[in-house]
């Protein structure tokens, strides 16, 4: 019975945490198209772009509905550990993006799978870091 209590919050972050990464997905594969389809940019120069914005809005909201803290962390410190979380998520994210670009760069839909595999590649690394290290319950930034 124990393992059940403990086992449904940690569903329900990662439920969350794969909610809010899909509305970041959204995001940035709808800023990565809009930027190649109307200001003629290349798919990797509009990633370079797109990440950014999808990091601050996943912070954003991982910070208010996933990992809620209280306001016990600092925001500014708080989106610097997210903000290098997300540099390692980022790697493997265009790793396989990259990986999956090379078949086609000028083909939307093969635009459209890269980001999705990057996304997901990004996943398992961003959510590890959230839950271990930008949003831990102990007092390692002297909070």
């Amino acid at each position: 019975m124990e393992s059940k209590i403990t086992l449904q919050p940690n569903l329900r972050r990662l439920a969350l945490f794969v909610l809010v990464g899909t509305l970041g997905f959204i995001v940035e594969s709808s800023t990565i198209l809009s930027l190649v389809l109307y200001a003629q940019a290349s798919p990797m120069s509009a990633k370079f772009i797109a990440f950014p914005i999808a990091v601050l809005v996943t912070w954003i909201l991982n910070r208010h509905l996933t990992f809620t803290t209280g306001g016990k962390n600092r925001p500014l410190s708080e989106l610097f550990k997210y903000s290098q979380t997300a540099i390692g998520g980022m790697c493997v994210n265009l790793l396989a993006f990259f990986t999956v670009l090379t078949i086609n760069e000028n083909a939307i839909i093969v635009i459209f799978f890269a980001t999705a595999s990057g996304a997901l590649a990004g996943l398992l690394v961003n959510y590890l870091g959230c839950s271990h290290f930008v949003f831990s319950k102990t007092k390692a930034d002297g909070t």
